[in-house]
């Protein structure tokens, strides 16, 4: 956190948004009249480059989610952006737009001719979708060439994002975005979904298990919201049975508040909890999969599964180590001046095991008459706020039932 801060110390400057503005500076001086969009997949990253722009006086306007819900700004891009507006009632008062997605539908941003992505969105079809904004069909067109540029990580960002994809995703973005692709379209293919079917490929054996399971999420919110909405509306506790290989038994996804938990048993009877994310893979189906009725006959072991599931856990026994240690925080919680602190301390550790191994060690090293004297080193690394948060959440998840969602029997 002290290494991150020198971004707020005055005078820094940052590298990325001073070679923008550079390269700004230079399309606007050589072509007053194209028009820049610049897309961001975040409102916190259009909100700081929209301000970092206005401080060097460039003529800029911004577009998010917040701005949506106001009729004047909608109208207001309409008569700086929509080149099919009425000349009459054009105005030139920008000669930038900095948008999140919020704007990359339903605009016509034809009056610009370049657009900057000034990130990479985690679903590519948004790109091509922002390419439509500018590059409108049986719209008037102000440019016989559009450009875009791209920003992409670091050669340092790119090894921890998968150089192969980014390298993958350049070269598909410039090929279905100028031509080399679109020409192999058929007529019936829809560019967008080209885009994403080739995406898919690049990375059938390279993307993570989170992202495949991200990207379906954000498809069914992007495009298929009834989907959702249908999904929400089953009721709790719904069966259902499905062909599954190499699993025998019943899987079943329930929630304490708003931390989901799988578990499964099989057909022994043996109960154990699965990861998110061998969970996700079991659930995974295909659109055309038919339901199939839970078997009654298995009821026995629904209702096996139903009580594991909300059984009372034990409590683990506590280390040595730990029982001194709360043992150490109950004598200074009695003692200290900020008695108060150290209480909270004292129920993190006994009641929840809350504090990490660096942070128990500290409290394990400092002697009892030293604890008053070094307080602001200790509140700098187990701070009040965050003793009180680990207690409200623990709190709050301690109060709610647990529900059970779903729960499919498997068959091989």
């Amino acid at each position: 956190k002290q290494n991150w801060e020198i971004i707020n110390k005055k005078g820094f400057i940052d590298p990325k948004v001073k070679e923008f503005k550079n390269e700004i500076s230079h399309q606007i001086k050589k072509d007053s009249k194209r028009k820049i969009i610049v897309f961001t997949e975040f409102s916190d990253t259009a909100n700081y480059l929209y301000e970092e722009m206005k401080k060097d006086n460039f003529r800029v306007d911004i577009y998010t989610s917040k701005e949506s819900t106001n009729k004047k700004n909608k109208n207001r891009i309409n008569e700086n952006f929509d080149a099919s507006v009425k000349d009459d009632k054009q105005k030139n008062d920008f000669d930038i737009l900095i948008a999140t997605d919020a704007i990359s539908e339903g605009f016509n941003l034809h009056r610009g001719g370049t657009i900057f992505n000034y990130d990479i969105p985690y679903n590519p079809t948004r790109v091509v979708q922002r390419f439509g904004r500018i590059n409108r069909i049986s719209k008037k067109q102000l440019f016989k060439e559009l450009y875009i540029y791209n920003y992409f990580p670091t050669e340092t960002g790119e090894s921890e994002l998968n150089m192969r994809g980014i390298t993958g995703l350049k070269k598909m973005m410039f090929n279905s975005i100028f031509g080399e692709d679109t020409r192999v379209l058929t007529k019936n293919e829809d560019l967008s979904s080209f885009f994403k079917d080739e995406f898919e490929k690049l990375y059938k054996e390279t993307e993570s298990p989170e992202t495949h399971f991200e990207n379906i999420i954000y498809e069914l919110r992007d495009y298929s919201p009834e989907i959702i909405m249908e999904a929400q509306s089953i009721a709790k506790r719904v069966k259902s049975k499905r062909k599954f290989k190499n699993y025998e038994g019943f899987i079943a996804f329930s929630k304490k508040g708003d931390i989901p938990k799988f578990t499964f048993l099989n057909i022994d009877q043996k109960f154990r909890n699965i990861n998110d994310i061998d969970a996700l893979k079991i659930y995974e189906a295909d659109k055309k999969e038919n339901y199939l009725p839970f078997d009654k006959k298995y009821n026995f072991l629904y209702e096996k599964l139903e009580s594991k599931i909300f059984e009372e856990k034990p409590v683990k026994p506590f280390s040595k180590k730990r029982i001194k240690l709360i043992e150490k925080l109950e004598l200074v919680s009695l003692t200290s001046k900020y008695n108060e602190y150290y209480k909270l301390m004292f129920k993190v550790v006994r009641e929840l095991g809350g504090l990490t191994p660096f942070q128990e060690k500290l409290i394990r090293n400092t002697s009892e008459k030293n604890f008053d004297k070094n307080i602001k080193k200790i509140q700098e690394i187990i701070p009040k706020k965050f003793l009180k948060n680990l207690i409200n959440t623990y709190d709050n998840i301690n109060k709610k039932n647990e529900t059970l969602i779903i729960t499919q029997q498997l068959n091989d």
